[in-house]
């Protein structure tokens, strides 16, 4: 029933001696990374490796869990294909008579959320700039029409105009947002 759960738990779930040599992995594994079990098993989690993760990473990786702790962390791996793809990551040690006699791994592919907030972040820059030149234009039209002696029909305008730029900017952050 155990393995069953594992199989169908729609998360990568891999085990590893302690050594960190690959003996068990589940379908998510292999649909997530692109290597099958045959593939994976007997290998390391270093068939993952993307090049991105500095050695000190994983040296943290490798004394946290030697030390009887969880890892709980996002990385950026490779796939079989070579395609990177990011995980969020936990490995825990496996105790048999109080002592560590495996590691089990499990990840989330979470590339789409993190390309998602990428994109949301240049937006979210992308907005912020439009408003700080809106109120400038405002302000500055506004200093103008305080100090002026004459028709200030342009000047209302150029004001009126910014701030309806404003209103919309702020209408298209809520859409974003929903």
């Amino acid at each position: 029933r155990m393995k069953r759960a594992v199989d169908a738990s729609g998360h990568a779930i891999y085990i590893t001696d302690t050594d960190g040599t690959i003996e068990y992995v589940n379908p998510a594994f292999e649909a997530i990374t692109g290597y099958t079990a045959d593939e994976a098993v007997g290998e390391t989690p270093t068939i993952l490796k993307s090049g991105v993760m500095d050695e000190a990473y994983y040296e943290s990786l490798w004394e946290t869990l030697t030390a009887g702790d969880i890892w709980d962390e996002e990385v950026i791996n490779r796939r079989k294909s070579g395609e990177r793809y990011t995980a969020h990551q936990t490995i825990a040690p496996i105790r048999k008579n109080g002592v560590i006699s495996a590691f089990v791994a499990i990840q989330t592919d979470v590339t789409d959320r993190v390309e998602l907030e990428e994109r949301l972040s240049v937006v979210n820059r992308i907005l912020r700039h439009d408003i700080r030149s809106a109120v400038s234009v405002i302000r500055g039209n506004a200093e103008l029409a305080m100090n002026a002696r004459q028709d200030l029909s342009a000047v209302l305008d150029t004001i009126l105009s910014e701030a309806n730029r404003l209103r919309r900017l702020g209408e298209n952050a809520r859409y974003l947002e929903r």
